[in-house]
């Protein structure tokens, strides 16, 4: 009977917005769901598709007066509120681009059997534990190297990665200290690194780009917004918003 009362609140808290009656208070998943499920319209209201993101919004105010909202842009101050807001985003961006509503069973499906998610869970995981005062380094390198071992791909400690990630299958990447923003898509066999150990400064991978199996991105060049880089290119010059870059080395060949 509890149980069946506890699936009931938190089907129609979270996915019809109920509102509580007054003094009644929502169980703590049924909350979470519900707010990540407000992200994740928020998120298709203001872009249907994440290969929009290379669009800038017009300048001064008028981006607001015309409706214009990036996709799930990075919110929180760190801490808490800073972890649960990048896995919500997390979640909306895996229910996106696998055109599946956001629902409590899908969250679920997520956390517990698709190793995408979970690794891109684990990474969460990390920051979070680093914030701890006193033992957050250390747990947070034995974290890491659990991390790798389990999946056997690596994303760096010092890499910076902004709410929403999608890595759909966390197979032979290797990603070093580079910076990662928001609605990145990294498939399998990726490599972000440096031409050498004293490589002056590090990749950007903007937001909303897309890295095709086996891309291999090297040097201290700067993906543009929704670019796009085709599977086995090898990527050594910037490439700009919007592009497509295929080949060895990598050459633009048209518009995403």
């Amino acid at each position: 009977m509890f149980t069946s009362h506890v699936r009931y609140r938190v089907a129609t808290t979270s996915c019809n917005n109920e509102v509580p009656r007054h003094g009644e208070k929502r169980p703590p998943l049924a909350r979470f769901l519900q707010k990540t499920v407000q992200v994740h319209r928020h998120g298709l209201a203001g872009l249907g598709d994440c290969r929009n993101a290379s669009k800038s919004p017009p300048p001064g105010n008028a981006g607001e007066q015309q409706g214009y909202r990036p996709f799930m842009t990075t919110e929180g101050n760190g801490g808490a509120a800073g972890f649960r807001a990048a896995v919500r985003r997390d979640l909306a961006l895996f229910a996106h681009h696998e055109s599946t509503p956001l629902t409590p069973a899908f969250a679920v499906r997520m956390v517990l059997l698709t190793q995408g998610f979970q690794f891109v869970l684990a990474r969460r995981i990390q920051d979070a534990l680093a914030r701890i005062p006193v033992v957050g380094r250390p747990l947070r390198r034995i974290w890491w190297w659990w991390t790798c071992r389990k999946f056997g791909s690596e994303i760096a400690i010092g890499c910076t990665v902004a709410a929403g990630l999608y890595i759909p299958h966390p197979y032979g990447i290797v990603v070093g200290v580079c910076t990662i923003e928001e609605n990145v898509v990294i498939l399998q066999n990726v490599t972000i690194g440096s031409r050498h150990s004293h490589s002056p400064g590090h990749a950007r991978i903007g937001r909303g780009a897309y890295l095709s199996a086996g891309a291999a991105i090297i040097g201290a060049v700067t993906i543009g917004e929704g670019a796009m880089i085709g599977a086995n290119a090898v990527v050594l010059r910037d490439v700009p918003d919007g592009a497509v870059a295929v080949g060895v080395p990598a050459r633009i060949v048209g518009a995403s």
